[in-house]
């Protein structure tokens, strides 16, 4: 039985990020994240977040997916809330919120644009509708997304779209 949201991250873990495709090692729990409140600094942790390069050093880690996780029956808006703030910062492919019995899924879209809901289901529906989260949230599709829109970015502003010195992950 999960009552704590420790027991929602335990849950979703290593062995969702291994169900959709990333090997052991890059994944991370307690990610650590630097915000910038003007120049104030504010230290937080992303509760998950599958890593691109398991390899790395730990300051130069890509989160590709990150994952807010809170416990059941607790409503969805403050995570999102939450993950948000994260992913202005971390600049994941995508990111999820859930509470062990709803997850959410979005994919990030730097600037105006709204992020889209790539999947919104019960943990139930999710043995239903998988194919579909999968198709957004394995490794091969964060890969190639995030490879796409950096190359985008690039080629509208000469520039790469990776995490900034002045924040990001730490």
């Amino acid at each position: 039985m999960m009552a704590t949201g420790r027991d929602v991250e335990c849950r979703f873990g290593s062995t969702s990020f291994h169900g959709v495709g990333f090997p052991d090692g890059q994944e991370a729990i307690g990610l650590p994240v630097t915000l910038w409140e003007g120049v104030h600094p504010r230290y937080a942790e992303v509760d998950l977040a599958s890593i691109a390069d398991a390899d790395r050093a730990e300051e130069s880690r890509v989160a590709l997916v990150i994952v807010e996780c809170k416990a059941p029956g607790h409503e969805l808006d403050g995570a999102l809330v939450q993950a948000r703030s994260y992913r202005e910062w971390v600049k994941p492919v995508s990111y999820v919120v859930t509470n062990g019995d709803l997850l959410r899924a979005y994919l990030y879209r730097p600037g105006p644009l709204p992020d889209p809901a790539v999947s919104i289901a019960s943990w139930q529906e999710l043995e239903v509708s998988f194919d579909e989260v999968y198709r957004y949230l394995s490794l091969q599709a964060t890969l190639e997304l995030r490879d796409r829109t950096e190359h985008i970015a690039q080629s509208h502003m000469g520039q790469s779209t990776g995490p900034s010195e002045a924040g990001g992950v730490k």
